[in-house]
């Protein structure tokens, strides 16, 4: 027998059918409502995320970044007299000019006793850049033996972005050296270049002394008094008051 659907049984169907599509219309727009919600919060993750990680490059540098290469020598003369001779070479590892570093200096005994102190301000050090330092008289001709130097950055009175730093007492230009020799009357000499568009007024020139295998021995320093005009070329001349038998090669550092 063939069975036949009434009307009632076909609106019957129909209505089935009709809520059928709306649950699973519903199903759809919750599935679709919860993906968003996941998708929206991992998107706003990232960007929280990525704003730590822009704060974080933003930060201003600390004297952390200044990373600090030093040693020294001594010995005693034929009259009997003590020389000590100290030099470091600091690098700005942060991507900020670090202002006016200060730079101490102290000489230690065997015991660890300060023997003598200096301080040296640096006017400026680039971005990536190392510079020579070295102290002015360390040791003072005392007559104990140093054991050791320890160099502490202890302040950078600013780092900045711009170009230069503001209310220096130099102008704010590095200059470059070059054939740069020790010789045996105790000199350092070499040539400083100012590669910069503004002559340079006066030159600070800081040089650091290094033995055959590379290590720092000491250091000493001077100053170009008369101008370097842009694109010019000058000799400079260091007159050390005594250098280590060890020392083979120095390296300068010239800043205006």
């Amino acid at each position: 027998m063939k069975n036949t659907r009434t009307p009632r049984t076909l609106r019957t169907l129909t209505i089935a059918a009709a809520l059928a599509v709306t649950m699973a219309a519903c199903g759809s727009n919750d599935t679709t409502e919860e993906a968003g919600s996941d998708t929206t919060a991992a998107a706003s993750e990232t960007t929280a995320a990525a704003s730590d990680t822009t704060a974080a490059a933003g930060e201003t540098p600390t004297v952390d970044a200044l990373t600090v290469e030093s040693g020294f020598a001594s010995g005693v003369s034929s009259l009997g007299t003590r020389f000590t001779s100290a030099g470091a070479v600091v690098t700005n590892t942060s991507a900020q000019l670090a202002c006016r570093v200060k730079v101490e200096f102290a000489l230690l005994d065997a015991a660890g006793t300060v023997l003598d102190t200096k301080s040296e301000t640096v006017p400026f050090v680039a971005a990536g850049a190392a510079v020579s330092v070295a102290p002015s008289g360390l040791g003072g001709n005392r007559p104990e033996e140093p054991a050791s130097v320890e160099v502490t950055v202890v302040e950078a009175e600013a780092f900045t972005t711009a170009a230069t730093c503001e209310g220096g007492i130099v102008q704010g230009l590095a200059l470059e050296t070059a054939d740069v020799t020790v010789d045996a009357l105790t000199y350092i000499r070499g040539t400083v270049t100012n590669g910069t568009d503004t002559a340079a007024e006066t030159t600070l020139v800081d040089c650091v002394l290094r033995d055959a295998a590379g290590a720092i021995v000491g250091g000493d320093k001077t100053v170009v008094r008369d101008a370097v005009d842009a694109g010019a070329s000058a000799e400079f001349k260091v007159r050390m008051l005594w250098a280590p038998d060890t020392a083979a090669t120095a390296e300068c550092t010239a800043i205006a």
